[in-house]
């Protein structure tokens, strides 16, 4: 695959041409790294392959510096409230997370996820005959464990490694080191308190501990729903970069004017934690890694392993234009700011520190804090592992839970 071959998502082929519009003084503009939300008309019908945030960076979990984590997010928009079926990832496609650790665009190792959900036909008897429940839930029992006899479907996952082109490379099992086995249990949704009694509780017990064939060490895994890590100022963006104070220079507090549009909005998410050789396999520090499901594919984002993780207490969240190199564009952590990073890359910043060809005469927006209002930074995360948070409850809609945007309380 080259490198002009990995498709962008939605979002990011949407922005980028407004980014250029706005910034029509600047004699270049970067790829965008943001994220997809099925704006999307090719994909907008599936929205169970619609791939939206990668993320890849060193652990900062204290003592998991010799691991990196990688993050696919899947599945956009999720309402809390989705049910009764809530949101699975389709049995009939491959989910990909893919890896390049000699310099080229083609992988060089493969994570095949495939999902299996199996219903228990669970029935109850009326009027004298057995009919079966069409929700998820039974409400027999709390669900608080993995294969939960409570639940009317049972979620499960392979994990598959194959080094070289993945339709014709070497395929091994990814071992469940817990169990064995090759097979996996998926979390339910978190559909709430009267369903799940303590949710952080529940998917924790869904951090699988694995083994990867030709690889030293134990590595992490987790599928799950997580609450969108992803903060944005959507609406105003998509409308010509629509920005009442689009810099810091303009008001005080800019960076913090707007609400997130995705606050209210889950996605679900694959999760690997593992040993920094297994992925670099000794051919040097700098590993590619891009994301495909189905038709579809993000972007390919590098990573220098050498560099040591910052503790997320140090992070920036503007990271390398923050002197902060162990974040964007050295892959991505949860807490890097991509959109008013790329805002500041495409006005000219990198032009006022002479890099890219052009000088600070060449932009001379270039030295000026753009942002889209909306903040995201380190403590919006968790600092270890699975780092993105617990998933919204769909109940109860009180202070407890989800509060409804439209309530007067």
């Amino acid at each position: 695959m080259s490198a002009l071959s990995i498709r962008q998502p939605a979002f990011r082929r949407a922005l980028l041409p407004m980014l250029i519009a706005a910034a029509f003084t600047t004699p270049w503009a970067q790829p965008v790294h943001a994220s997809s939300h099925r704006e999307a008309p090719f994909i907008a019908t599936q929205p169970q392959l619609d791939a939206t945030d990668f993320y890849m960076f060193r652990s900062y979990e204290p003592g998991r510096q010799a691991y990196v984590t990688i993050v696919a997010d899947y599945l956009p928009l999720q309402a809390p409230y989705g049910g009764p079926n809530f949101f699975k990832l389709d049995p009939n496609a491959l989910y990909e997370i893919h890896i390049v650790n000699d310099g080229g665009a083609r992988e060089d190792l493969t994570f095949r996820f495939r999902f299996q959900n199996t219903l228990a036909d669970n029935q109850l008897v009326v009027g004298g005959k057995k009919v079966s429940i069409p929700i998820v839930n039974n409400g027999t029992d709390d669900v608080d464990v993995p294969a939960s006899t409570a639940l009317n479907v049972r979620e499960t996952f392979t994990l598959d490694v194959i080094r070289g082109p993945r339709r014709g490379g070497s395929k091994l099992d990814v071992i469940n080191s817990a169990t064995g086995g090759n097979v996996f249990d998926k979390p339910v949704d978190n559909i709430g308190e009267k369903t799940i009694s303590n949710y952080e509780a529940y998917a924790s017990k869904h951090f699988w501990p694995i083994v990867v064939p030709g690889c030293a060490g134990t590595g992490r895994v987790f599928v799950g729903q997580r609450k969108d890590p992803f903060v944005v100022n959507l609406g105003e963006v998509f409308d010509l970069v629509n920005i009442k104070f689009p810099v810091t220079e303009l008001k005080k507090g800019a960076e913090h004017a707007v609400a997130d549009v995705l606050a209210d909005a889950n996605v679900t998410s694959l999760i690997l934690e593992l040993p920094i050789a297994c992925l670099t396999e000794g051919k040097g520090t700098i590993i590619g890694g891009w994301t495909t499901a189905g038709v579809t594919a993000s972007e390919m984002l590098r990573l220098n392993t050498a560099i040591p993780p910052a503790p997320a207490a140090k992070q920036s969240r503007l990271g390398v234009l923050a002197g902060d190199n162990a974040g964007f564009p050295n892959g991505r952590r949860p807490g890097d700011d991509v959109v008013d990073i790329e805002l500041r890359v495409a006005m000219g910043v990198l032009c006022t520190l002479a890099i890219g060809g052009c000088t600070p005469a060449d932009a001379p927006a270039g030295t000026l804090h753009y942002t889209d209002g909306a903040y995201l930074d380190s403590t919006f995360f968790a600092a270890k592992f699975p780092y993105l948070r617990t998933p919204l409850p769909g109940s109860p809609n009180n202070e407890k839970g989800r509060k409804s945007p439209r309530s007067d309380d």
